[in-house]
């Protein structure tokens, strides 16, 4: 084996150079980043050996030095990224920003999301590192690359809330070397200081998008616009969240912006350019072979269209591999394509290594791993195994014919075999990571792709090439670019179709490390069947497939058996949104975030979080009080996660947002239900439910916020010696009206009143309460004052532990009515003792 692994690096260099970086990466998580001290020197070390490598003319010795080098680089290269980001620290207050302008990420009906670079604070007078992401709304200034701007705003850094089931936002944005975020609005919020050189190459390339980009907001309208703009300009802008939905849960997801397939659909315009021409110039080929000419024009293709998208990681790896065949082919060499995805991985992680770690460059390359393990070596197979002579008794006319026939239909069988083989190989290489990730499967995704993979061949390159006609003449542009339309629309319509049947979905709760192991190894028996179908490989296929339910429902029984109420305390910034998990019931959301124009609790945060709890339905839902901050999000949860029950406090106000969740949830079945202390115990699950609040608003209908406040749903669930009290954003007057009611208040844990402002949190309710800890949900920049220093004192003064959302994420609790456990965010789980606490 050790002998065979020198001449094992020699057949695949590309794949082992990539294998030493990603060790070098994985490897700098282990260390702090001033750990730079050391590595730096190793790595300049490591360089001064190569020369004597080759000298000696060991091989070994050639590639230890060449492993050692690689493996420095990842490893600092990744340390001086995160030391980079670690050490800058955005200024609290307002400051004034010039910046650099370098390209537009996004954009949709009154805004545009850019790139920017070489920031400077004038204010506090210091440079401002990497990148930055400006999102602007409401100003019309024409901006172009090399453009120096200047705006006041606040500056953050990307960072994660550390809820469960999310979105790595923070490292999507260190990938791509952005540092730092600032949004600004209105008419005059932008200042040019000075243009940029217009004939600069990413000037012109810019223009010609934004040229594009206007013809596409003017030809189409909606999802169709959205779709066009994805797949052209690699434009996810004015992607809905329910179109977005709507393809993910049909397994259409790539569709919607430019991956391997769209530059593999790109690279083949080449083909019948390429026939054009030898018409037009028949004698070209006699002095050049036909793929060689095509070779030549698809690297252009390739190259402009990777720019046009902005060169997103799943399209560099498809160019990077496309330009090794396209090269190979005109040098008259092999290529393997396994190391082209090697070089590729390689190129990218030396660029950009944090890319390893980003879902779209595992789920990209492992799509393509899959593929070439299965389907080339199948291909060869069926291509073996067709007969290319006919040996007949016919006549020789006759015998041609039926030579020609079987011909054909040889070659129309390989491409629809390559065409069901390839998103089949594709489907089982990446699965385990999309439960994984997405907590998901898509069941029809196979079907759907194979009932849009044509109208995407074909939409793609008429809308690309319309707009780019449409430069020079709109008209032509619009009579080329015509069907495409119809195309992105039937797509859509099969997205829709796909994603509404029973059963479209596999959802599935985050899976322990055996399940994970389970579904890889069917993954790959899978794709060894396909790479080379026996009866012995058949066989291992359909064991583990057999076994792979069992695995997972055994995971799911243990887990159900596990008699743990969880709570968790979302952070959703200032407003509120919780999800209480009684043994015995799909579990109760208490309020559900806030939604703007620009942000979504909902879409954001709820739904990803309950995917990653294998939830698919609500047993209730609980609105504390009709207020954005609390009740935003929930409209977005309710067709996706059905309540049985919706419960609320009914106040003589009509409140049309409040109406709007309340009729989405009244068509899918769930009860409107009103909540109050005349209810008594209610049994949820193995737990029970009481509400402690007064009826509405009586007659005090003015709407004002303390009003809503103090109409706010109360209600404490007990589980053991454990219990649990939420009081939406109660102020004093509700708290007064509680502790002389003489209700049960004590409760364990507290979720605090209105964010823990001063108006609510009295030391006498306090006092009534006594919590062992106590959950505040607020943003960390101490919004509108909340957190107060007074309400903290009060509840140090209590004995209660304070966790706050903002600070240290999503706050998790675990209890088997006996002990309870919690941990905050990614830290780690922490044991209350509750001996003197009071029985529930």
């Amino acid at each position: 084996m050790i002998r065979s692994l020198p001449h094992t690096i020699d057949s695949f260099p590309a794949i082992a150079g990539f294998a030493f970086v990603c060790l070098g990466i994985l490897t700098s998580l282990q260390f702090l980043t001033d750990a730079l001290f050391w590595t730096l020197p190793a790595w300049v070390a490591s360089l001064a050996v190569m020369p004597v490598a080759w000298r000696k003319g060991s091989r070994s010795l050639q590639w230890a030095a060449v492993a050692t080098i690689l493996f420095f680089t990842g490893l600092n290269t990744t340390l001086m990224s995160n030391k980079e980001y670690e050490q800058f620290i955005p200024p609290r207050s307002k400051a004034i920003i010039h910046c650099t302008v370098k390209d537009k990420i996004a954009s949709g009906p009154g805004f545009r999301i850019l790139l920017v670079a070489a920031g400077t604070d004038m204010t506090h007078k210091c440079e401002i590192p990497g990148s930055g992401r400006v999102f602007l709304r409401g100003n019309s200034s024409e901006l172009c690359p090399g453009d120096r701007i200047g705006f006041q705003t606040f500056l953050r850094k990307p960072y994660n809330r550390k809820n469960p089931g999310e979105f790595n936002w923070e490292n999507y944005c260190r990938n791509q070397g952005i540092l730092w975020l600032a949004s600004i609005r209105g008419p005059n919020s932008i200042l040019v200081i000075r243009r940029g050189w217009r004939y600069h190459p990413a000037a012109l390339l810019f223009r010609l998008k934004e040229s594009i980009n206007r013809f596409l907001e003017g030809r189409w309208t909606g999802d169709v616009r959205a779709i066009a703009k994805g797949v052209v300009l690699g434009d996810r802008g004015e992607l809905t969240p329910a179109l977005r939905t709507k393809f993910a849960d049909s397994g259409l997801a790539h569709v919607l912006s430019a991956s391997g397939l769209h530059v593999g659909i790109v690279s083949m315009l080449a083909i019948p350019l390429v026939s054009i021409l030898s018409r037009l110039f028949p004698s070209l080929l006699l002095h050049i072979p036909f793929r060689k000419v095509a070779a030549g024009f698809s690297i252009p293709l390739m190259l402009i269209y990777c720019l046009l998208v902005g060169a997103r990681v799943p399209s560099v790896r498809a160019t990077i591999m496309g330009l090794v065949v396209a090269v190979a082919l005109l040098a008259n060499r092999r290529w393997h394509s396994l190391n082209s995805l090697g070089l590729a991985g390689l190129i990218i992680v030396l660029i950009s290594p944090l890319s390893l770690f980003s879902v779209g460059f595992q789920l990209s390359f492992l799509a393509v791993l899959g593929i070439l393990i299965a389907v080339p070596q199948l291909m060869d197979t069926m291509r073996r195994n067709v007969p290319q002579t006919t040996d007949t008794v016919f006549s020789p006319e006759r015998a041609d014919v039926f030579s020609r026939l079987k011909l054909r239909f040889a070659r129309w069988y390989s491409a629809i075999a390559c065409l069901l083989f390839t998103p089949m190989a594709a489907q089982a290489a990446v699965s385990p990571l999309v439960l994984d990730t997405f907590h998901s499967l898509p069941t029809y995704s196979l079907a759907a792709n194979l009932a849009t993979c044509l109208m995407l061949t074909l939409a793609l390159p008429l809308a690309l090439i319309g707009s780019l006609a449409a430069v020079v003449s709109p008209t032509v542009g619009s009579w080329v670019s015509a069907p495409a339309g119809i195309l992105f629309q039937f797509i859509i319509d099969m997205a829709d179709i796909y994603s509404s049947l029973p059963g479209s979905t596999f959802f599935r709760q985050t899976m322990g490390t055996g399940e994970s192991v389970a579904i890889g190894i069917a993954a790959g028996c899978f794709l060894m069947f396909l790479r080379g179908p026996s009866i012995r490989r058949l066989m291992a296929a359909g064991l583990t497939a057999a076994m792979l339910p069992v695995v997972l429902f055994a995971g799911q029984w243990v887990r159900a058996e596990n008699a743990v109420l969880k709570a968790t305390f979302l952070n959703v910034g200032k407003a509120d949104a919780a999800f209480i998990q009684p043994p015995g019931t799909p579990g109760i959301l208490v309020d559900g975030g806030v939604r703007t124009l620009h942000f979504d609790s909902g879409t954001n945060i709820l739904i990803p979080f309950l995917k990653y709890s294998g939830v698919r339905s609500l047993d209730s839902m609980v609105i504390t009080h009709p207020q954005m901050d609390h009740m935003g999000g929930l409209l977005s949860v309710v067709p996706l996660f059905p309540p049985e029950r919706v419960w609320l406090n009914r106040i003589p106000l009509t409140v049309g947002f409040q109406d709007r969740i309340l009729a989405q949830a009244k068509i899918r079945g769930a009860r409107i239900e009103q909540a109050d202390r005349k209810l008594g115990l209610i049994e949820c699950g193995k737990a029970r439910l009481r509400f402690l609040n007064p009826t509405g608003l009586s007659e005090r209908s003015t709407g004002i916020s303390s009003d809503l406040n103090n109409s706010s749903v109360v209600f404490r669930l007990d589980y053991g010696r454990v219990s649990f009290l939420f009081t939406g954003d109660l102020e004093h007057e509700g708290e007064r009206e509680l502790v002389q009611s003489g209700l049960p208040l004590e409760a364990t844990v507290l979720k605090v009143g209105h964010h823990g402002c001063g108006t609510s949190s009295s030391m006498a309710f306090l006092q009534a309460v006594r919590p062992r800890v106590a959950v505040i949900s607020c943003s960390d920049t101490n919004a509108g004052g909340c957190p107060t220093d007074d309400v903290l004192a009060r509840l140090k003064a209590v004995g209660a532990r304070i966790l706050w959302t903002g600070r240290e994420g999503a706050v998790v609790i675990e209890t088997d009515g006996k002990k309870l456990r919690l941990k905050a965010g990614t830290g780690e789980w922490h044991r209350i003792s509750l001996s003197s606490q009071a029985g529930g």
